[in-house]
Formats: structure tokens, C-alpha cells, sequence
């Protein structure tokens, strides 16, 4: 993505999702990015500098120290640079302290007003591939997942939340994703109520529990995120109930997803079906991924978010109560006129 600077101006990328995304270099630390009209500087601690060079996408690298603050002024007086835009929302106040003072008196240091995580939230068609990737390996992962608890409740052997967890970690790296988007929520019985519940050692399957499962991979870079909600023996009359009633919040939700809608739009179409349970649903509906696993735009009642074509967002009613919850998530691509459904697993009711 090209960005529209002036010949004198020039932007310093800092966090780690951006200089991926400008560059495509994914390391922790340690390296920065400057951007100016005609090229792009990847520079830091030399430890980073060599790999960094390999795998830049038409970047310069250098490799830089402490004693190495010529360096910078004389980049930006070789550039012509007469103003410098940095990260406002990522760099610490230390580190923009040492910028401003390496820069006294050749270019004016400034927040910049391009707001990256917006510029970013519209995916390109390498970036969409990378996500449905990542989405149809963790469908494959989710369905092991499924596998797994069939057979221990089949079998009557213990298998904690943890157990899960771990499992879906393991399977991740044997698909070769670098990594899951986030810690796994698995959640048996009453802790289905619980929204972001830490998976436990100590909470075991037993017949007749609800279980949820939010999970996601990584693959080269981009996210996935999906959740589904079983039950382990024929569901309640109010069970069935509260499950029919998300799964129709997030249809309705999903059918008014298209270009130019409001976000919080969305979001009150969710609340709408979910009539007098409304207030068991504690959090927003969803979120834009991407190389982040929360990206614009956010659906939530007051975001001022309007959709754009080229984003992916979640969409994840819930609701949650003393004796467990349901949450169904999915991900969705906003095309001009409708969307998209990039994931594809089924919402089974029972194991």
C-alpha cells in the first residue's frame, strides 16, 4: 500500500504489525522503518539488520547503534526530510524523547494523521488468501478439537479444558502456523458463561456439559477466529432456546453487512433479535482481522465505524448466564453491495 507523502516528508513506523505490513519483516523488536516518497529504510540493532535484509520487501536496511546518531540526521538531510510523522498510539515516550533529540534542528517531529490501522483494515488479495488460510486450518483444527472430545466421552476418560488447549497448540504447529492468534477459550459447563474464561487443569468433561470453543491460527502473518458452541447430550428446552436465539442474532446481523453500513448498525440488528435476553450479551459484536487479531473497524453500539469493501470482521453474539453460555463467531468479507462468509464450519448442536 502506498502512502501519500510529500517529497519532504517522511513517516516512522514503529510498531510490529506495520512494519510487517509495510516490509513484510515480522521480528520482535529491535528494528525500525523509515518511509519517505521514494524508498523505504529498515533500520536498528544489527542482530536483526542481517535477516531483516533478507526477507525485505524493496526496503534498505542498516544496521544501527548508539554511537551511530549521525547516521539519522544524515538520512534525513539526504532525503530532504523537513518533517517527520511517527506512530502516535505505539511509540514510547522514551523512544519519541531520543527521536526528537536526534532530529533537533533538521526536521519537526509530528503524530501522524494517517491512521494505519484504518488504511489497513481494506486487505489485499494476498492478505485475504493468507486469512482464508488461516480460517480453513483452524476449521480443520476445530473439527480435530471435535474429534477429540467425541471420543473421550465416548471412551469416559478425563479430558480437562486445558487438555483442549493444548491440543489445539500442538495440531497449530503440526500444520505449520507460527502461531495461534490467541489463547484458546475452551469452556466446559458453567464456565460457557464466562466470556474469555481461562481454560483449567482442573474443570473435566462431563456428559451433559456445554461446550465452547474460541479459537484461531496465524499463517504467515494474518489471523483467524472462530467459535462454536456444542452440547454433549440433548440440550434443555431453554438451552435450545438461548442457542436459536444467538444463532438468529448473528444472522440478521450478518444479512445487513455490505459497504458504506454503519457498524453500530450492525450491532443493534444482534440486539434486536436477541429481544429481552439482550442484557445477558456483555460484550461488542465483532471485529475487524487481520494481521491483529482485534483490527478496525469495531461493531459495537457507539463506534462511529462505517464498513468498507476489503475488510474482514467477526461477528460473535453471545449470550451468557449462571449455568453456562453460547457464543457463535464467524468471519466476514464486506463486498459492495452484500458479504462475504469466509469461514465454513457447521454449527452442530450436538457431539
Amino acid at each position: 500500500m502506498k502512502l501519500s507523502l510529500k517529497l519532504s516528508e517522511s513517516l516512522l513506523i514503529t510498531s510490529r504489525p506495520n512494519i510487517f505490513y509495510f516490509s513484510g519483516i515480522d521480528i520482535s523488536g529491535g528494528v525500525f522503518l523509515l518511509i519517505t516518497r521514494e524508498k523505504k529504510i529498515i533500520f536498528g540493532d544489527a542482530r536483526f539488520i542481517k535477516e531483516a535484509a533478507r526477507i525485505a520487501k524493496g526496503c534498505e536496511a542498516v544496521a544501527v547503534s548508539k554511537e551511530s546518531d549521525a547516521w539519522w540526521r544524515e538520512t534525513l538531510q539526504k532525503h530532504r526530510i523537513k518533517t517527520l510523522y511517527f506512530e502516535p498510539h505505539d511509540l514510547t515516550f522514551a523512544k519519541l524523547k531520543r527521536f526528537k533529540l536526534l532530529s533537533r534542528g533538521v526536521v519537526r517531529v509530528m503524530p501522524s494523521k494517517i491512521n494505519l490501522r484504518e488504511l489497513r483494515s481494506i486487505k489485499r488479495s494476498d492478505e485475504l488468501a493468507a486469512i482464508k488460510k488461516a480460517i480453513s486450518v483452524t476449521e480443520d483444527i476445530m473439527d480435530e478439537t471435535v474429534q477429540q472430545i467425541r471420543a473421550a466421552l465416548r471412551g469416559r476418560k478425563h479430558l480437562s479444558e486445558r487438555d483442549c488447549a493444548l491440543f489445539i497448540r500442538s495440531r497449530a504447529l503440526y500444520y505449520g502456523c507460527e502461531e495461534l492468534s490467541f489463547d484458546p477459550i475452551i469452556a466446559f459447563g458453567k464456565a460457557s458463561g464466562v466470556p474469555h474464561h481461562l481454560p483449567s487443569r482442573a474443570r473435566f468433561l462431563k456428559k451433559g456439559d456445554i461446550v465452547l470453543i474460541d479459537m484461531g491460527v496465524k499463517y504467515r502473518g494474518y489471523c483467524a477466529d472462530i467459535t462454536r458452541t456444542f452440547f454433549t447430550a440433548p440440550p434443555t428446552a431453554q438451552q435450545t432456546e438461548i442457542y436459536n436465539r444467538v444463532l438468529a442474532a448473528q444472522t440478521d446481523a450478518i444479512s445487513l453487512i455490505k459497504h458504506g453500513v454503519r457498524a453500530s448498525e450492525v450491532y443493534e440488528a444482534a440486539v434486536k433479535k436477541l429481544g429481552s435476553f439482550a442484557s445477558h450479551f456483555t460484550h461488542g459484536l465483532g471485529h475487524g482481522v487481520g494481521l491483529e487479531i482485534h483490527e478496525h473497524p469495531n461493531l459495537k453500539l457507539k463506534s462511529p465505524d462505517i464498513l468498507q469493501s476489503g475488510q474482514v470482521i467477526t461477528v460473535e453474539p453471545g449470550l451468557y448466564f449462571s449455568w453456562g453460555g453460547v457464543r457463535i463467531e464467524d468471519m466476514v468479507l464486506v463486498v459492495k453491495n452484500s458479504f462475504s462468509l469466509v469461514t465454513r464450519f457447521t454449527n452442530p448442536l450436538l457431539f
